[in-house]
């Protein structure tokens, strides 16, 4: 009877050690599965470029930078690297350093005079260069007497156009006017090589890899199984109850990885 015993215990401990093993490989399942859907839900994510300086920003995924320095090309302190006439003023820009339209505009990013030479506006001060989250566009503001002027300066990536073109629009609403800068530089990376970043190769390899998941689980299923409707998604039972398993896994973690009390116990 001892020995019966002994037998009918070690087969009790062993189905309990295999269901223990069981869940928990299940669980480790269920956490990798969270893990990649994490990954996809920051692949899919709006990163926000960060502010370095006045004319470079930096993804904060770290997917890159967009940089306008090597845009500054004018090296004399009297003449901005870009200017553009729209009626009758000239605007005049410099995306990084400081440059000066004497009397009104002295060390200045961003300057409006009439081409008659009789009014100049400083119409946006260097230091005041704002990123919106996308790196798609440059705020600049300056205040000449009781007015506040706002500049906005709207970055265009073209990968082709490695000589930048700055455009103007007209002032709307008043005292706020808007420039278009299209380069390279205005891309992700433009004008700083280097390739993509790790958590770009990254997303594009996840990216791939759920694709052919979905598209080959479908075709396989479609032609060999025969399946149809709901049941075309790739281990549709265990999307299915994947909220339910994720659950299980909590309360888990929760009872310090403990054994159900439904179990029977030795």
């Amino acid at each position: 009877m001892s020995v019966m015993n002994d037998m009918q215990n070690s087969a009790r401990f062993a189905k309990r050690r295999c269901c223990n093993l069981a869940r928990i490989m299940e669980f480790k399942f269920v956490f990798l599965v969270i893990a990649l859907l994490q990954v996809l839900l920051h692949c899919a994510g709006a990163a926000t470029c960060v502010k370095q300086d006045s004319c470079t920003c930096k993804f904060d995924d770290g997917s890159g930078v967009i940089s306008l320095s090597t845009l500054n090309t004018s090296t004399n302190p009297d003449v901005p690297s870009f200017s553009v006439t729209l009626g009758s003023y000239e605007y005049g820009y410099n995306p990084c350093s400081n440059f000066s339209w004497l009397p009104a505009c002295n060390g200045v990013a961003v300057c409006q005079k009439s081409t008659n030479g009789q009014e100049i506006f400083d119409v946006g001060d260097q230091k005041t260069a704002l990123f919106n989250d996308a790196g798609t566009q440059i705020t600049y503001q300056a205040v000449v007497g009781v007015v506040t002027k706002t500049t906005i300066v709207t970055l265009q990536c073209d990968a082709t156009a490695t000589t930048a073109v700055l455009t103007a629009s007209p002032e709307q609403p008043p005292n706020t006017y808007h420039l278009n800068l299209r380069s390279n530089c205005a891309c992700k990376n433009g004008c700083l090589g280097g390739g993509l970043s790790p958590g770009s190769v990254l997303c594009i390899i996840f990216s791939v890899v759920v694709i052919l998941y979905l598209v080959a689980g479908v075709l396989f299923l479609k032609f060999v199984r025969g399946a149809e409707g709901k049941e075309l998604i790739p281990n549709y039972e265990f999307w299915k109850d994947l909220p339910h398993l994720i659950k299980d896994g909590v309360l888990f973690l929760a009872g310090g990885c403990k054994s159900d009390s439904n179990y029977e116990q030795i």
